[in-house]
């Protein structure tokens, strides 16, 4: 099992920084067409800032689990599936930045659902540890 340590980041950051500079031949792979290449590989671009976002996302889920509070699992997928539906517009439209605005929409929503349950599971653990001190005192 690998450990969280410095090595693991290097190790799978590497990964990701691979993906930004073959882009183009990943998606190529798959279909050789210019504007799907082109396509792709500006999503893949964007879409390595929220690589990491999915591992913190589901290790703070399933510490909130661990510690009894599976019920957060569906709230912060609720807000994943309904907050998009007005940021996609807003910087798909209002700013015109087309389907790339709803690539960096997923950006964006990945990254505020991993801050909204690094503060929830904060509250919780400090609950938590307030109700053990609490019961050894």
């Amino acid at each position: 099992m690998e450990t969280c340590d410095h090595r693991w980041a290097h190790h799978h950051g590497g990964r990701v920084l691979l993906i930004v500079p073959f882009a183009p031949f990943l998606i190529s792979l798959f279909d050789d067409t210019e504007a799907v290449v082109d396509s792709g590989a500006r999503y893949l671009r964007i879409e390595a800032f929220a690589f990491f976002s999915y591992i913190f996302l589901n290790v703070g889920v399933a510490l909130l689990q661990g510690v009894k509070h599976p019920a957060y699992a569906l709230y912060i997928g609720i807000f994943r599936q309904l907050v998009p539906i007005g940021l996609f517009y807003f910087l798909g439209t209002i700013l015109s930045m087309g389907i790339d605005g709803v690539w960096w929409g997923i950006v964006i929503i990945n990254w505020l659902a991993v801050g909204i349950t690094l503060l929830y599971a904060s509250y919780i653990l400090r609950k938590l540890k307030r109700k053990i001190d609490q019961a050894n005192a």
